[in-house]
C-alpha cells in the first residue's frame, strides 16, 4: 500500500541515522503493531552507507581534501552541509563535519570557527557536540569538524514517532536544559538554528542534542541582495530580532531560539511562515522583515495552514480540533513569551524557560491525558485490525 511505503520511508530515514544497537527499540515504539514493518526497515537500514566513503558524484562539488573522508551525508545547514566524516590518518576517528564553500572569507571564517573551538574545552555535557576544530584546506572550503553524534533534527523523530505534544514539550525542556549547561559554562549564546537541535536515541528513549558554535559568523558569506533559499528562511524565523539587527545577543537570544523551535514541534510549522514565500524578496528584505514582525499565536498559525493542519496533527496523534485545543490558552501564551520581540519578555533563562514548560505539563487537565491515552490505544488497536 502506499501509505505503507510512506511510512517505511519515513521510519528507515530515522532509522538508518541511528546506532544499530538502538534501532529496534526506537522501531518497537515507533510502530509497536507491526512486525512486518520494522523488520523491512531493519533489514534495510542494515545496508546504509554509514561506514563507505562517498562516491564523488554524491557530493557535488564539496571536495574531499584535508584530513577528512566524506562518508555520509547528512543535511543541510545553510550556509553550509553537514557530513559524517573520518580521519584520514586514524579511520577510527570519526566526526559530524560542516563544510561551506566561502570563497574570499574561507580563512576568516575558518579562523572565528577555530577560536569558538578552543573556547568550547570545559564543554562535559554528553550530548554537547563541542566544534573541535575548523580550518580552510584550500583557502576557498571550510571544514568545521564536531564531536561524533548520531543525531537527526528533533523534528523528524518527533514526526516518526508520532508524537504528542506534550511529549514535544519535554524534549525542548531537555534541549533547554542542555543549553543552560553551555551558558553555564561561559558559552554564550550558542546561536541556535534548527538544524543545530538534534535527537539522539538511547536506552529506548529520545533526548535533544546541540552542535555547539555560534553560526553568525557563516552569514557573512550570504549575498543580502540575492534571494534566499527556503532554509536560510528556515534560519531567519528561529532567530531573535535584536540578532537580525545586529544588536548585542545573549542568553535571551537562545531562549528566543528554543521558543521557535517548540512552535515548530507544537505546529508543524515555523512561525512566521516565509518559506511559503520563497523567491519573492531578497535576503536583506527577508531580514527587515523577520526582525520587525511579531509571530502569531501557535493556535492562530495552525488555524491559517488550512489543508496541511490536518496531516500536522495526525502527526502529534490527534485531530485538527484536538491540537488546536492543545495549543490554545497557557501554551500560546508561553510560546509568545519565549518569542517576545524584546528581551525583557521573555523568560530569564533557558532554563527558565524549561521550568515553564514542566509546569504547562504538570498543569495540564488530568481528564484531559486521560482521554488522550484511551484514544491513543483505540487507534492502535484499529491500525492493528485493519492490517
Amino acid at each position: 500500500m502506499e501509505r505503507d511505503r510512506v511510512r517505511l520511508a519515513e521510519l528507515l530515514h530515522v532509522a538508518s541515522r541511528l546506532p544499530a544497537a538502538e534501532r529496534e527499540s526506537f522501531l518497537a515504539r515507533a510502530e509497536p503493531r507491526r512486525p512486518d514493518l520494522r523488520a523491512e526497515v531493519l533489514s534495510l537500514a542494515s545496508h546504509d552507507l554509514g561506514c563507505t566513503e562517498l562516491a564523488a558524484a554524491g557530493v557535488g562539488e564539496v571536495p574531499r581534501t584535508g584530513p577528512w573522508v566524506l562518508l555520509e551525508p547528512l543535511g543541510e545547514a545553510p550556509p553550509a552541509r553537514l557530513f559524517r566524516a573520518r580521519r584520514r590518518a586514524a579511520p577510527g576517528r570519526r566526526a559530524v563535519l560542516a563544510v561551506l564553500d566561502a570563497p574570499g572569507a574561507a580563512a576568516s571564517i575558518a579562523a572565528a570557527l577555530d577560536r569558538q573551538a578552543r573556547g568550547q574545552a570545559e564543554l562535559d555535557h554528553p550530548r554537547l557536540a563541542r566544534l573541535v576544530e575548523a580550518a580552510s584546506p584550500d583557502g576557498r572550503w571550510v571544514h568545521a569538524a564536531f564531536d561524533e553524534l548520531d543525531g537527526i533534527p528533533l523534528a523528524q523523530l518527533c514526526d516518526a514517532l508520532r508524537l504528542p505534544v506534550p511529549e514535544r514539550m519535554r524534549l525542548v525542556e531537555d534541549a533547554a536544559h542542555v543549553v543552560a549547561h553551555a551558558h553555564a559554562r561561559g558559552v554564550c549564546p550558542l546561536g541556535l538554528l534548527p538544524w543545530s537541535v538534534l535527537a539522539t536515541w538511547a536506552g529506548g528513549a529520545p533526548r535533544a542534542a546541540l552542535l555547539v558554535f555560534d553560526p553568525w559568523p557563516l552569514l557573512a558569506v550570504l549575498d543580502p541582495d540575492a534571494r534566499p533559499r527556503p532554509d536560510v528562511l528556515a534560519a531567519l524565523e528561529t532567530s531573535a530580532p535584536e540578532a537580525l539587527r545586529g544588536e548585542p545577543r545573549g542568553a535571551h537570544t537562545d531562549v528566543f531560539a528554543l521558543g521557535a523551535l517548540a512552535f515548530e514541534l507544537a505546529t508543524g510549522t515555523l512561525p512566521l511562515g516565509l518559506r511559503e514565500l520563497v523567491g519573492r524578496r531578497s535576503l536583506r528584505e527577508e531580514l527587515r522583515l523577520a526582525s520587525t514582525v511579531r509571530a502569531p499565536l501557535a493556535s492562530e498559525r495552525l488555524a491559517a495552514l488550512g489543508p496541511e493542519a490536518g496531516p500536522a496533527a495526525a502527526a502529534r496523534g490527534t485531530t485538527v480540533r484536538g491540537l488546536a485545543r492543545e495549543l490554545r490558552g497557557s501554551l500560546d501564551s508561553l510560546l509568545a513569551r519565549a518569542m517576545d520581540p524584546d528581551p525583557r519578555g521573555r523568560p530569564a533563562s533557558a532554563a527558565d524557560l524549561a521550568d515553564q514548560l514542566a509546569r504547562w505539563r504538570d498543569a495540564r487537565p488530568a481528564g484531559r491525558r486521560a482521554l488522550e491515552s484511551v484514544q491513543r490505544l483505540a487507534r492502535r488497536l484499529g491500525r492493528g485490525r485493519r492490517e
